[in-house]
């Protein structure tokens, strides 16, 4: 499993952030994980979906997405492994893998690094309901007559 190049994202907002710096990658994170910052930052920021509430966030993403291509390196060997009582056993590395995967889809999820959760928060950021708005499905705001 490696990665690609990152997926455009929905603008923040309706407002472009290519201004704004690019934080650093934090320096606890090990070099893949900073090489995924790297990657993704400079989207998120540029789509106002890296703030500095964010940082820790994509930090904890970009180490988890690290150790889940470390743990698929490690399947790369078989999924089952020979044990004392049992003929063949699934190996630990790929619960590993599978919680992995999970923290990872939930994380991603949350900084709009999923084309599902791109377009949720497309609805939210295009049509924000006031006292006589509905969202319909387009993400645009229809105006609801006044009684």
């Amino acid at each position: 499993m490696g990665g690609g190049p990152a997926a455009p994202l929905s603008p923040g907002r309706g407002r472009s952030h290519s201004h704004e710096p690019v934080p650093p990658p934090p320096k606890e994170l090990s070099r893949t994980a900073r090489s995924i910052w790297r990657r993704l930052a400079r989207g998120l920021v540029a789509h106002g979906r890296l703030t500095a509430l964010d940082r820790d966030q994509l930090a904890l993403y970009c180490d988890a997405l690290a150790k889940l291509w470390e743990a698929s390196e490690s399947l790369d060997v078989g999924l089952l492994v020979p044990v004392r009582r049992d003929p063949v056993r699934t190996t630990p590395v790929w619960k590993v893998y599978r919680e992995l995967l999970a923290t990872c889809r939930v994380l991603g999820g949350d900084l709009g690094l999923t084309p599902g959760a791109r377009s949720r928060l497309a609805l939210t950021d295009g049509c924000v309901p006031g006292p006589s708005a509905t969202a319909v499905p387009n993400g645009r705001s229809s105006t609801v007559p006044q009684e």
